[in-house]
């Protein structure tokens, strides 16, 4: 009998049958630890950008740092400003010359659709951490813009931290 609760055990991923919670530590009650959650949530849950997006991003930079030679930037007063870019216009919001010597000019990724919060109320509290670190670093769903726009364009907030029992969280 001890040897098939040891294997049942392992192919459902339990540490303990004294305490048959969630297979995965990264879940208390059903629901993702504090410690997951607001400013951790993005880069531990999902994984953060990969090298491969990064590299990708940076490649974008150079692209929009060039697209301000066009003629229609030649008298805006970033023009001249080595690193700034085109900001493509996006939400009602005009193409413009961003400047990343300040915050709001920093060049950031937006997830397009599905938004991450969207991502996540719809299969990323039902999976495991390599499948929420694809879809994060999906260029297909990636748009470059400045710090400023994607932050006007308001994220949804994530309040519900539920999670499937086939969640599990990084190396699990």
């Amino acid at each position: 009998m001890a040897e098939l609760l040891e294997r049942v055990g392992k192919e459902f991923g339990l540490r303990s049958l004294k305490s048959l919670g969630h297979a995965s530590e990264w879940v208390v009650d059903g629901e993702l630890k504090n410690s997951y959650r607001g400013e951790n949530f993005r880069s531990r849950v999902y994984g953060g950008w990969r090298k491969g997006t990064i590299d990708w991003r940076e490649k974008e930079r150079a692209r929009m740092k060039n697209e301000k030679k066009a003629p229609g930037w030649q008298h805006d007063p970033l023009r001249g400003v080595e690193d700034t870019y085109v900001c493509p216009s996006y939400g009602g919001r005009a193409e413009h010359l961003a400047d990343p010597r300040e915050d709001k000019g920093l060049l950031s990724l937006d997830h397009s659709q599905p938004s991450v919060s969207v991502h996540w109320v719809t299969r990323g509290r039902d999976c495991r951490h390599p499948i929420r670190t694809a879809f994060y670093n999906d260029i297909s769903n990636l748009v470059p813009m400045c710090k400023s726009c994607n932050s006007s364009k308001g994220g949804d907030a994530i309040d519900d931290y539920s999670v499937t029992s086939r969640f599990r969280g990084s190396g699990e």
